[in-house]
């Protein structure tokens, strides 16, 4: 029984790790995810600064 259970438990997270690369891979070829130049994070929408890292990633404008 326990060796039913840890096979279980093992294609649960073998599983997790691929559909969370699979998605990741997606993301970027769609252009819904960008990668941090600075740390290399990913992230999502067009952010000023970096939610993982806090660097800036774009520069503001000078028109007010």
């Amino acid at each position: 029984m326990s060796l039913k259970l840890l096979g279980v438990v093992l294609l649960i997270v073998f599983g997790a790790f691929i559909g969370r690369r699979v998605y990741r891979n997606w993301g970027l070829r769609t252009g819904r995810f960008k990668i941090c130049p600075h740390c290399g994070g990913y992230y999502r929408g067009d952010p000023i600064y970096c939610p993982h890292c806090g660097e800036v990633l774009k520069s503001w404008s000078k028109r007010r």
